[in-house]
């Protein structure tokens, strides 16, 4: 590794260490609230609405909760699909799911809950992928967790739809350090906003 990567992966470790004590700071019931408005934005985004297979995610504490949108979509009689990762072969893959319950989702190895069964879902369907980060500017850059699963699975070349970043507006910072292989999302949902990212800043995903 060079000191070049070595500098921007610091960068982004400091950068989660800082987002996530400001959210260890808030209050889950306000995040609740919060989350409502977040994906009451992101259901007006014309992404979403022309979307009729999306995948999103089950929120861990402290991310949006996405049960809202997920509603929608089911009322609406569209595919919902959840990730099913390999934790071994670094990579995930999009699973419908009828429900978020329980009897649906179990707990894998590291406590994140993904569906039980089910076929995975050919990548080329997905119109709209819901992505949570720990941190997102408002040119579309994303902080995830650090093992890159979302980069690799948005990078693929068969995936051809849209992606949302969908956080709390306090996860908005200034300039989210950025490797070349890290995926720009096309808008990112908030509480207070929806940002819709230039095409030219997406690049490839324009």
């Amino acid at each position: 590794m060079g000191d070049q990567d070595r500098t921007l992966l610091q960068a982004k470790q400091a950068m989660r260490d800082q987002v996530k004590a400001r959210l260890a700071e808030s209050d889950l019931a306000v995040l609740y609230s919060l989350s409502i408005q977040a994906c009451e934005n992101l259901l007006a985004c014309e992404a979403f609405q022309h979307a009729r297979t999306i995948m999103m995610y089950a929120p861990l504490p402290q991310e949006v909760d996405v049960s809202h949108i997920a509603l929608r979509c089911y009322q609406d009689n569209r595919t919902v699909c959840l990730p099913k990762i390999d934790w071994d072969h670094h990579r995930m893959w999009p699973v419908p799911v009828n429900s978020f319950d329980d009897h649906s989702l179990v707990e894998d190895r590291y406590g994140l809950r993904c569906p039980e069964r089910g076929c995975p879902m050919p990548v080329e369907l997905i119109d709209l992928v819901i992505v949570p980060g720990v941190a997102f500017d408002t040119d579309g850059r994303r902080l995830g967790r650090g093992g890159g699963y979302y980069d690799r699975f948005l990078g693929q070349p068969g995936f051809i739809g849209r992606c949302i970043g969908l956080c709390f507006d306090c996860q908005i910072v200034d300039a989210v350090p950025r490797a070349g292989h890290d995926v720009v999302m096309d808008h990112v949902a908030t509480d207070r906003r929806l940002i819709s990212v230039d095409p030219a800043v997406r690049g490839h995903r324009s």
